[in-house]
């Protein structure tokens, strides 16, 4: 598995870091856990924001990781 040692803005994956933020603290937190451990209101509520932007926030970043990373160009 890739492993990158420091954040550079975007590459590979093409998000921005709020994405890359609300992604990993949802990864932390159990969200992709079966069954979840924390739901998109403990994320907000951990990253001060609404449940409804956090959901947009992991779609937009999972997308984003799918593309560039999974895809083939």
């Amino acid at each position: 598995m890739f492993q990158q040692d420091e954040w550079n803005g975007g590459e590979p994956t093409g998000m921005i870091e709020a994405q890359r933020v609300t992604l990993v603290t949802a990864y932390e937190n159990g969200y992709f856990e079966e069954p979840r451990e924390a739901d998109l209101a403990d994320i907000a509520a951990k990253l001060g924001l609404s449940p409804t932007a956090i959901g947009g926030r992991i779609r937009r970043s999972t997308g984003r990781f799918v593309e560039t990373a999974l895809l083939d160009d």
